[in-house]
């Protein structure tokens, strides 16, 4: 099969990470990778199309067998007259074209119109769909409904809330829609979208080499991801006073970047915690193991229902016992993580307290998180996303 992955951005080689700041390694990014290297193992051809090409022109690369076309973002414009979406045919050559992630699935329905080719849509998270974006949230719990009413309500604005209605109103237009969970898959059912499309496929994470022999037998925390409000490391670094009181010469890892970064600086800074926060940056996806195995626990403080959260089995891949916000996916953690309430930083103090103090609570959820991960390797993962290929492909071939 010849396959196309559409996003804003796609993955880039470690060193153009380095030096464009950490794009190209987010979780659409490192998972539509992941996939394309597992396809094209299995003999497929595969092909990134994005837009975060930095040159006026289309930019043509390969990347371990993988083909890769990045034009600048104008011609995503769906006014332009470049925009290659308006082009009839433009993606003729492929059996499958897959939406990787929201923010442009809006497109896939021109591509439906205007080409001989199966779409596929990952559904990731809830930008365009949810006029609240990365939320589906209201008072810290999950939407239960989602009418036209519920939609003015929350956008605030006929035209946004018509607009947001009229993407989902075309939804049947799609061949599959990939759904990362089961609980995940539930609350796009209530966002409208036609359950007989859905697939659940989870995300997968390749074996780590020598697993067995990695352990962790200090008092340090990590976290690992960009620093946006909604992913709640502000709950963290307030946190971490309470932590100071009772825990002796522990570290804290912040790995990553992001529009908080310098507020989360200042929070450390006002909190009297400097010494014990390490603001690490962006690292590359490559490189992040170093960090990994130099940390005891993993701490997920997101605030919004994140639709799987890929660090988390990153984290149980590396035998990292978990402390996460109750609002995470319980498919995703299973019984690998302790969990505290949402929004509540006293409460993830405590957490935090007791599984630095607990040497046989830490070797518990490491035993558990390393069991738990096995289900999210490519062997038990992929079979599942190859069949929903093959299937649409040959409707395709008719």
């Amino acid at each position: 099969m010849r396959i196309a992955f559409v996003l804003l951005t796609a993955y880039l080689k470690p060193e153009q990470q380095v030096a464009r700041g950490g794009i190209g390694t987010g979780g659409s990014e490192i998972s539509s990778f992941y996939i394309a290297r597992e396809l094209t193992k299995r003999g497929h051809e595969v092909t990134f199309i994005s837009f975060d090409s930095d040159d006026e022109g289309e930019v043509r690369e390969e990347i371990e067998g993988i083909f890769f076309r990045r034009f600048p973002m104008n011609r995503a414009n769906i006014w332009s007259r470049d925009c290659i979406f308006w082009k009839r045919g433009m993606f003729n050559e492929f059996d499958i074209v897959h939406f990787y992630g929201p923010p442009l699935f809006k497109f896939s329905y021109l591509v439906k119109l205007l080409n001989d080719v199966r779409t596929v849509v990952t559904l990731n998270y809830y930008q365009g769909v949810c006029p609240s974006n990365n939320y589906v949230i209201k008072n810290g719990k999950i939407c239960n409904k989602c009418g036209f009413g519920d939609l003015l309500r929350c956008s605030g604005s006929i035209s946004k809330a018509l607009k947001v209605k009229l993407y989902r109103s075309l939804s049947f237009f799609n061949d599959a829609y990939i759904l990362l969970s089961n609980r995940t898959k539930n609350i796009f059912k209530i966002l409208g979208f036609p359950e007989k499309k859905m697939y659940v496929v989870p995300n997968f994470i390749p074996r780590i080499a020598e697993l067995d022999k990695i352990e962790h037998n200090g008092n340090t925390l990590i976290y690992v991801g960009r620093l946006y409000e909604i992913k709640g490391v502000d709950l963290l670094i307030k946190a971490l006073p309470k932590v100071k009181e009772e825990i002796k010469n522990f570290k804290c890892y912040i790995v990553g970047g992001g529009p908080e970064l310098e507020n989360l600086k200042k929070l450390a800074t006002s909190l009297d915690i400097s010494e014990e926060v390490c603001f690490i940056g962006f690292v590359s996806h490559e490189n992040l193991q170093a960090y990994y195995l130099k940390s005891d626990v993993f701490v997920f403080p997101v605030r919004w229902p994140e639709p799987f959260g890929r660090t988390l089995i990153e984290a149980m891949a590396y035998g990292l016992p978990i402390i996460a916000s109750d609002i995470v996916d319980p498919d995703v953690v299973d019984g690998a993580a302790i969990l505290f309430k949402n929004n509540d930083y006293n409460d993830l103090a405590d957490k935090i307290i007791y599984l630095l103090n607990n040497k046989e609570a830490r070797e518990r959820l490491s035993k558990a998180g390393r069991e738990h991960v096995k289900n999210f390797y490519p062997e038990k993962i992929f079979p599942g996303l190859e069949e929903i290929y093959e299937k649409l492909a040959k409707k395709k071939n008719r």
